[in-house]
């Protein structure tokens, strides 16, 4: 079963710029190249796919032949990319990398376990993400659905700042970042965001943090172009501290929840 869904302008085939396809029922998914699924559309930049689920598919088809075939001029000129799938990475990866153009993805791993557009996997201890996103300028990390369960550890502030801070070799892009339910031991949201010289927008929402936070902030100058701040902790930092450094940078705050110890 096929469904696919287009924008509301009027006209032929060729005018069409956004397309939902909805494939997940589709039981004899099967691709080549030389024969995609999609015909022709030229105006073509905004598309999600909800590709057809494994364990729907025909027994007969051979799962590590499954591929999504976009013609290449088709990728090129995506802006806007979302995915859908229970597959195996291997299967999206290539394609993924064949869309240079894209600015905008969405990727939904969890087949609307922890809702639309996330993934739950509550006894995880690492991840490992591989991205190069030379131009990222806008990042939202949740840890935990309700709760402030996500402790990071020194391991995991390393590796969330290796995945924040990306490609070492140019200045980091992130201008927005956004971290909720997360409790972040003594010096671990520093080393986070310790590289994120760009960031000009920081959000802290149901985060425990550690008391000194912002005098270390203000004491190793970091976060020099650090604009707004939207800012809603449970635990941690001083009055003075936090005031300090919000006056002396001229911080606007977007959103304050009173946390402070006295």
């Amino acid at each position: 079963m096929l469904k696919v869904k287009v924008d509301n302008r009027q006209g032929p085939l060729e005018t069409i710029t956004t397309l939902l396809l909805s494939a997940e029922g589709w039981r004899d998914w099967v691709q080549t190249p030389s024969k995609p699924f999609l015909p022709p559309m030229p105006a073509l930049t905004n598309i999600v796919v909800r590709l057809p689920r494994v364990r729907g598919i025909n027994h007969r088809i051979d799962l590590a032949t499954l591929q999504l075939a976009i013609p290449a001029d088709m990728r090129s000129r995506l802006l806007n990319l979302g995915l859908a799938f229970d597959w195996s990475a291997r299967h999206i990866l290539k394609f993924l990398q064949q869309c240079t153009n894209v600015e905008v993805l969405g990727l939904n791993f969890g087949d609307g376990a922890f809702g639309e557009q996330r993934i739950t996997l509550p006894k995880i201890q690492r991840v490992v993400l591989i991205l190069r996103l030379p131009t990222q300028e806008e990042t939202f990390v949740l840890f935990s659905e309700k709760t402030k369960d996500g402790v990071i550890n020194k391991a995991r502030a390393s590796y969330l700042a290796d995945f924040l801070r990306g490609d070492r070799t140019a200045q980091s892009t992130i201008r927005s970042l956004s971290i909720e339910n997360a409790t972040f031991p003594e010096n671990t949201l520093l080393e986070v965001l310790r590289d994120l010289s760009s960031l000009q927008h920081l959000s802290l929402r149901n985060v425990a943090i550690d008391d000194n936070l912002f005098h270390k902030l203000r004491a190793a100058s970091l976060l020099p172009e650090l604009r707004t701040l939207d800012i809603e902790v449970s635990e941690g930092s001083d009055w003075d501290g936090f005031m300090t450094f919000i006056e002396e940078r001229g911080i606007a705050l977007t959103r304050y929840y009173p946390f402070f110890k006295d």
